[in-house]
């Protein structure tokens, strides 16, 4: 359903990006955080934490842009892709941190 009525929602609202963005990290944090706050924390944990968050917040970026420039469709067919970008990161990740030394 996320997937669904957020594009729509998104090409219609007269609100900058930015202020959406806002209002739908807040709105998931809130409900996500009492689970949060169940589970112990750890340094390594709360850094890719961070990690995450960040490179969430490009990806609505990216998102909320292709919503306000292109057709719904277009937009939503884009983020859509996500597992094959998925993929050339795991790739990418494994040939330069997996890489043995003196193997070039």
């Amino acid at each position: 359903m996320g997937i669904g009525t957020s594009g729509p929602l998104i090409a219609m609202s007269a609100m900058p990006i930015p202020t959406l963005i806002f209002w739908r990290n807040l709105g998931g944090s809130l409900l996500t955080l009492p689970f949060a706050l169940k589970h112990p924390r750890d340094r390594t944990g709360i850094k890719w934490s961070i990690l995450a968050g960040f490179i969430l917040a490009i990806h609505f970026v990216g998102f909320f842009l292709a919503m306000r420039w292109t057709s719904v469709a277009a937009g939503t067919a884009l983020v859509a892709l996500q597992p094959i970008f998925a993929a050339l990161f795991v790739k990418l990740a494994v040939v330069i941190f997996l890489r043995k030394p003196g193997s070039e």
